[in-house]
């Protein structure tokens, strides 16, 4: 989900470089954030090992909602979750440009298209998907 969330990003860079970036999908990031994040947190995805630094459970106190958004870990281990998370969001771009970065004919038909038409029909993508390998592998 985080490489698929990253590839407009990945498309950009591979046809614009990487001072030409434009602002990009705001939801898409907020994607990426959040299952990285839940990645490192949650599912102890991360080279902090597999701990859950976040945890579901219920106050039993009356002021559950102000403890809910308390975190139960350190300020440093808090930089560290951070850090992992921007390895992720970071690796996840380098594959997702990976993924791109011999498919710029392939990108480039998909924008002509929707230059002409405004939208793309799940159709006309998986057509032109199975079209260009095809013919180029």
């Amino acid at each position: 989900k985080i490489v698929i969330s990253l590839g407009s990003r990945a498309a950009e860079l591979i046809v614009f470089g990487s001072n030409e970036i434009t602002q990009g999908s705001q939801r898409d990031f907020e994607n990426v954030y959040f299952w990285a994040h839940q990645m490192v947190t949650k599912f102890g995805f991360s080279d902090l090992g597999p701990i859950a630094y976040d945890s579901d459970k219920e106050s039993v106190f009356l002021g559950k909602d102000i403890l809910k958004n308390r975190k139960e870990y350190s300020q440093q281990t808090s930089k560290e979750i951070d850090q992992q998370i921007i390895s992720i969001a970071n690796k996840a771009i380098n594959h997702a440009t990976k993924l791109l970065s011999d498919k710029v004919d392939l990108m480039d038909t998909l924008v002509d298209e929707l230059i002409v038409t405004e939208t793309l029909k799940a159709d006309y993508i998986i057509n032109s998907v199975n079209s260009y390998l095809a013919n180029y592998s």
